[in-house]
């Protein structure tokens, strides 16, 4: 019903006004997580598909209930390892699920036209497509694996394409920008991730 939806996005502005506010809570965590888990849920048993989805929809919610829990947890015990690890985890997560997912594993007609309408792809837009799929799966992989200056290479890549994508897929699609569900503006918080990410690798 309209009306649900109109409370739910009230409730979205005083939760984000709350954060901003600087009250990061254990109540309010757990309120963003539960209602993150709930919508993801809701649906994904409507729409499966939505998981497969080329630009992240409901995948992007991992790296984000990650980050809420770090939010959390930093300021109680600092950046130990398994911080810095659970954050490196949250950089790299959207690019394994969207390359693997909606590129290699189940291609969808609305990515293979973005390919085929960029004008970048020097091969069948669908084969090009799978061929981006996995360059996106093994830059998670390597950004879990290298140390040092070869992460800080893998990670600047990914920050470069959390912009560019966006863009690209945004002049095709202008209206993607107002998705309900914000594919692109998840991006930001793994944008932030994978700065920090960069600044505290060694």
């Amino acid at each position: 019903p309209g009306w649900l939806m109109y409370l739910t996005c009230a409730m979205e502005l005083v939760l984000s006004a709350v954060v901003f506010s600087g009250r990061w809570t254990t109540l309010v965590s757990l309120i963003q997580i539960g209602l993150i888990l709930g919508f993801t849920t809701i649906l994904a048993i409507h729409d499966p598909w939505l998981l497969a989805h080329p630009f992240g929809v409901l995948s992007k919610n991992l790296p984000l209930l990650l980050l809420i829990f770090l939010l959390w947890k930093v300021p109680h015990s600092g950046w130990s390892p398994s911080s810095l690890w659970l954050l490196r985890i949250a950089a790299a997560l959207p690019w394994f699920t969207e390359g693997l997912f909606p590129k290699i594993l189940f291609p969808q007609e609305m990515e293979i036209a973005i390919v085929a309408g960029s004008g970048l792809s020097p091969i069948a837009p669908e084969n090009f497509l799978q061929f981006i799929g996995a360059m996106q799966v093994g830059s998670a992989i390597l950004a879990l694996t290298l140390k040092s200056s070869a992460l800080r290479i893998v990670l600047l890549l990914q920050a470069l394409g959390l912009v560019l994508f966006p863009i690209l897929v945004g002049y095709q699609i202008p209206n993607m920008w107002f998705h309900p569900f914000g594919p692109f503006f998840k991006n930001l918080p793994v944008f932030i991730a994978t700065v920090e990410v960069w600044k505290r690798c060694k």
